[in-house]
């Protein structure tokens, strides 16, 4: 069964029209933007980041999938919701 992350990620890539390449460049471009190198070489340096992120976005480091997002073109937030209300008496 797919993830909803790994959903989220693959029709948003899907509209746009991108590859995980693609998404590798505009992720190091975020990540290092005083970068050096051409768009291929930024590309190459992230490109296994990116392809481990997309296929397992819940193992990923929430760093990771914030800049994934922002490369993407969203604005991510971080949402908590309790389950159960907890009472610690002191």
């Amino acid at each position: 069964m797919e993830s909803s992350l790994k959903k989220l990620i693959d029709d948003r890539m899907a509209e746009l029209g991108w590859n995980p390449y693609k998404l590798a460049i505009a992720y190091g471009k975020i990540k290092d933007p005083d970068f050096q190198g051409t768009d291929r070489d930024i590309g190459n340096k992230n490109l296994s980041r990116i392809r481990t992120a997309i296929a397992q976005p819940e193992r990923c480091q929430l760093d990771t999938l914030k800049t994934i997002f922002q490369a993407l073109g969203g604005s991510p937030k971080l949402t908590v919701e309790f389950i159960e209300e907890k009472q610690v008496a002191i």
